[in-house]
């Protein structure tokens, strides 16, 4: 996208899905284009661009063009500034007269054969005609066009942009260098500044850090490749970490969080389920139990011993019996204890109580099984996603059918589905693109997303992590080599802002 100011004798390029808007000087001697040392970088891709006219930018700030920038969810206003020590006059040599409002022409007249120019007007404040009234909020100086104003953080009054109080009143310095120190061809060299209306994350500049390598477990035995999509095929709580291995046997390692260094293959505990694993889980209650579901339509529970080291486990605690055919889902209450919920490709919903080795409730059969499923924090509500693409919420207690349903992601490569509070989902999948995507819902109006971001393109499902008490969610997918995050703001759109990505040395197979 070509924007051209006569005025200046820029050139402005802008490219949709992508985040940079560039600029060229124009001559009528060669090299004719020169490219300006300034291109500005957003942080999000541009779905659109638009250039403001001339005569509504801000010339006592130096800003010598203005563009609105579209993307995902925002529209947010990029400005072009000169570098000038003085802020608080008029610089004309940065300012020509430029083109004015009124036509040169009717439309009959140029049918007509006739020729005109637009009339030329000065954009110097003091120039400008008298106003027949005038707002109180306007300048003193009629028809000087209000600075624009930043919303005001909490208990600061508003500045306008492009000056900053200092001691003394004095306008600051720009940080960057002067005209002369580094333009080589463009007499402007405008600086670009994005106006600061769009909330921030206050985690935005978060670093990321591999620990210390005496925390490191190294040289596991090989892990399983042939874990399903819908399992994240690794576990951790306080104490241990649990990953599948490629043994025969469907056999799972328990790894000691506090054994770092080397993996003698002997010393690691292993429980033989004798099946193929489709998904486990911790007891987020009891540090020793882990839960296995297999494709033999058993889920064992398994104990691990004190010490958690040393040798293969051959026969679980105990069986749990009800599916008929593979589960692939297993998720523990987050307030009840010994409360499972299990669901699998029967298209049944179960929640069993493992204390009493039983079903307890039975939810109504789904038309197809679940991608995945996510209990709300206080506990009362369950929300899963099925490969229909639904996205249901259940009341188990009061009812075995789902009290609200939505619209989820159109992609069926995989879901995953987490609470955020007691009203809000967070929702990973792909569009129709095959981007992957993060929507958020809320739970009274399942019919959209209230707010949608795609990121990369790549096969593997973004798996969410959610930390409440910060409000982040972080993400990554088998196979990525970096973790994505956000930070959840439920009062202000668009609700999840950007975080600094965390860049892994080598790609992850599960987090």
């Amino acid at each position: 996208m070509l924007f051209y100011d006569e005025d200046s004798k820029m050139l402005f390029v802008a490219m949709k899905s992508e985040s940079t808007l560039m600029f060229y000087e124009v001559s009528e001697k060669s090299p004719y284009l020169s490219q300006g040392p300034n291109v500005y970088r957003g942080a999000e891709q541009q779905k659109g661009m638009g250039m403001v006219p001339k005569r509504a930018v801000n010339v006592m700030s130096c800003q010598i063009a203005r563009f609105l920038q579209l993307t995902q969810n925002s529209i947010i206003p990029v400005g072009y500034h000169v570098q000038r020590k003085s802020q608080s006059e008029f610089h004309s040599d940065l300012f020509p007269d430029t083109a004015g409002s009124e036509p040169a022409l009717t439309a009959d007249q140029w049918c007509q054969g006739q020729n005109g120019k637009v009339a030329k007007v000065s954009l110097d404040p003091k120039g400008q005609p008298k106003a027949a009234s005038q707002p109180k909020s306007h300048s003193k100086q009629n028809g000087t066009k209000s600075p624009e104003i930043r919303p005001p953080s909490e208990g600061k009054s508003p500045t306008p942009v492009g000056k900053s109080p200092t001691p003394g009143g004095k306008s600051p310095i720009p940080d960057s260098r002067t005209v002369s120190e580094e333009s080589r061809s463009s007499s402007f060299s405008p600086t670009p500044k994005v106006l600061n209306i769009v909330r921030s994350s206050k985690f935005r500049h978060i670093q990321g850090g591999t620990l210390h390598r005496s925390t490191h477990i190294e040289k596991l035995p090989k892990l399983s490749v042939a874990m399903p999509g819908d399992s994240n095929g690794f576990q951790a709580n306080r104490d241990f970490v649990a990953a599948a291995l490629d043994i025969a046997g469907g056999q799972i390692g328990i790894f000691k969080l506090t054994h770092t260094g080397r993996q003698d293959t002997d010393e690691v505990l292993m429980f033989q389920n004798s099946a193929n694993i489709m998904d486990f889980v911790f007891d987020p209650f009891n540090n020793h139990r882990l839960v296995v579901a297999c494709d033999d339509a058993r889920i064992r529970v398994w104990k691990v011993p004190e010490g958690g080291r040393g040798g293969t486990v051959k026969e679980p605690e105990f069986f749990l019996i009800g599916h008929q055919e593979k589960p692939n889902l297993l998720c523990f209450h987050p307030q009840a204890s010994s409360l499972l919920a299990t669901a699998g490709f029967d298209c049944h919903l179960f929640i069993w109580n493992l204390e009493e080795r039983a079903i307890s409730l039975r939810m109504d059969p789904l038309p197809q099984p679940l991608f995945a499923m996510s209990w709300s924090p206080d506990g009362k509500l369950l929300a899963t996603i099925a490969r229909d693409h639904v996205i249901r919420i259940y009341d188990p207690r009061n009812s075995t059918s789902p009290v609200n349903e939505g619209v989820g992601p159109e992609g069926s490569r995989g879901a995953r589905i987490v609470w955020l509070n007691s009203t809000h989902l967070a929702v990973s999948g792909f569009n129709k693109t095959s981007s992957r995507t993060i929507s958020l819902y809320v739970t009274s109006d399942l019919s959209r997303p209230l707010s949608s971001v795609s990121t990369t393109i790549s096969p593997a499902t973004l798996v969410p992590h959610y930390d409440p008490d910060t409000c982040l969610v972080f993400l990554s997918g088998k196979g990525d080599n970096s973790i994505i995050a956000y930070e959840y703001v439920e009062d202000k759109e668009p609700y999840l802002f950007d975080v600094a990505p965390f860049a892994c040395g080598s790609p992850h197979q599960g987090g």
